[in-house]
């Protein structure tokens, strides 16, 4: 049972900027490759699909990464050794394509794809938040063993400065951060904002991707930037604007987080889930927002104290532990 000593992370990994998956990626591995006797192989390294084929014990993979490419996973369960944990956030009936959990739509072929290679190969489903969890089965999405193993980041670049300046009596600085340019990241948010805050009070940053469309005035654009580029930013502003929709788990407001800054959130996807009591939310444009952001400045340094994200070495034991438990198991659920 304790004899797991080398994992496969089915993934092609890209230097940052890139989308959160990646981010949370590069993290794990990281935390992995800490660990006593443990060896990480992925797709994208050195003789990485001979090393994933032939000696890697358990395979991890994001929700539709083995679409139309299971051939590795069909050898190793015909062998009788298959065990593959699933990663699975979206569900993309809404992080993608904006569909209501009210009012049942047909459900997107990525949803379907992901069922089909749960169904299939997977021992264990790991979640990143409840709500992505619970959104998954509101579209009849019922996948194997579900587990909530929440994501985090690595603290050699995302971590708070020290001696942060009191946020009294000085403009505040806000900032914003996304590698996507879809509109549910917000843009529309950020614009009413751009026109309606009080800029003699505030400062506002956005860095990374954008629309087209995404045109403002006040609000100070920059190019999207490696993580350490990010985190530096991240570190000199005083709080962090989330207005993006239908998130399963954001890792810029995790990132932003460990950097010490407490977050101004859209309501109504994992943002609350992620960021308790270091932060407030806020429903939709209007003055609601504002006032949501008055109290959040009113009481900065009480939800700047209650920052709490799990630690690198408490997740990577967690994706551990789960892939342990599916060695032991191997193909004997499938």
């Amino acid at each position: 049972f304790t004899s797991m000593n080398h994992v496969g992370i089915w993934h092609d990994f890209h230097p940052p900027p890139w989308g959160g998956g990646n981010q949370f990626l590069l993290a794990l591995r990281h935390g992995m490759e800490q660990e006593d006797n443990m060896k990480v192989t992925s797709k994208s390294d050195p003789n990485g699909m001979q090393a994933l084929t032939d000696t890697a014990q358990v395979f991890l993979a994001n929700s539709i990464t083995f679409a139309g490419k299971t051939s590795l996973l069909d050898t190793r369960k015909a062998r009788g050794n298959l065990a593959f944990v699933h990663r699975v956030d979206g569900p993309y009936y809404m992080a993608r394509y904006a569909r209501s959990l009210e009012t049942l739509e047909a459900i997107p072929k990525e949803d379907q794809q992901t069922v089909s290679i749960n169904e299939r190969y997977a021992c264990a489903t790991v979640f990143q938040s409840t709500w992505s969890m619970n959104a998954n089965l509101r579209i009849g999405l019922n996948l194997r063993n579900p587990v909530l193993v929440p994501n985090t980041v690595n603290p050699i670049i995302y971590f708070p400065q020290e001696n942060k300046t009191s946020v009294e009596n000085r403009k505040i600085n806000i900032i914003a951060s996304s590698h996507s340019t879809a509109p549910r990241k917000g843009f529309d948010t950020m614009m009413w904002v751009d026109k309606n805050l009080d800029f003699a009070r505030f400062n506002f940053m956005y860095i990374g991707g954008k629309p087209k469309d995404f045109l403002t005035s006040n609000i100070v654009q920059r190019a999207e930037a490696p993580s350490e580029g990010v985190a530096d930013a991240l570190r000199g502003a005083d709080i962090y604007f989330a207005p993006s929709r239908g998130e399963p788990a954001s890792n810029a407001v995790l990132e932003a987080l460990a950097c010490g800054l407490p977050v101004l959130y859209q309501e109504g996807s994992s943002h609350e889930e992620l960021v308790g009591e270091g932060g407030v939310g806020f429903a939709g444009t209007g003055p609601g927002l504002l006032k949501s952001l008055d109290e959040l400045v009113l009481r900065y340094e009480y939800h700047r104290s209650r920052i709490r994200i799990p630690t690198i070495k408490e997740v990577t034991r967690r994706y551990l532990s789960i892939m342990r438990w599916c060695f032991f198991m191997r193909n004997t659920i499938l």
